[in-house]
């Protein structure tokens, strides 16, 4: 279901850009996040979020994935290797589940993990919001990363230093 997203998403980015997406992306995650650490407080009643907090988790991380792929487009001649080195982080991201449940077992409380997972989604969020461009990254075809500078403010026709 997740992956059959990427259709509508790819067609939104095309038209709205990625920031408008990742943001929605990031939104839903914390949230998700934060649904799943408040059902955790009563289980047999509030189990029906799950579903729910499964389903933005699962949109959410889709979202940022897939606007993430723009952002190699802005280092030129390293995008390849921007590429391979997020594709390689997402693929490591396996390694994290592991290193929760190794703080789950040090006595953090699954709430608060949770929480805190839901925190650093809004951490996201921000950096979005802050740092992100409002128009689309430009594709490699349509790069042009050259600026001409003018050397006519510049001090080399001074008399002395010639």
């Amino acid at each position: 279901v997740l992956s059959a997203t990427t259709l509508p998403l790819g067609i939104l980015m095309d038209r709205f850009g990625p920031r408008p997406l990742r943001l929605l992306g990031s939104f839903s995650f914390a949230l998700s996040c934060a649904m799943i650490a408040v059902s955790s407080y009563n289980p047999p009643v509030l189990s029906v979020l799950i579903f729910l907090a499964l389903s933005l988790n699962g949109f959410g991380g889709i979202c940022l994935t897939f606007t993430s792929l723009t952002l190699p487009n802005m280092f030129g001649n390293l995008r390849s290797t921007f590429m391979a080195l997020m594709i390689g982080s997402y693929a490591s991201s396996a390694v994290t589940f592991p290193g929760v449940k190794l703080i789950y077992d040090a006595g953090v409380s699954f709430k608060v993990i949770m929480l805190t997972w839901s925190g650093l989604a809004c951490l996201v969020f921000l950096n979005c919001f802050i740092n992100w461009p409002v128009e689309s990254f430009p594709s490699p075809e349509e790069a042009n990363y050259t600026k001409k500078i003018k050397l006519k403010g510049l001090a080399v026709d001074h008399k002395v230093t010639g």
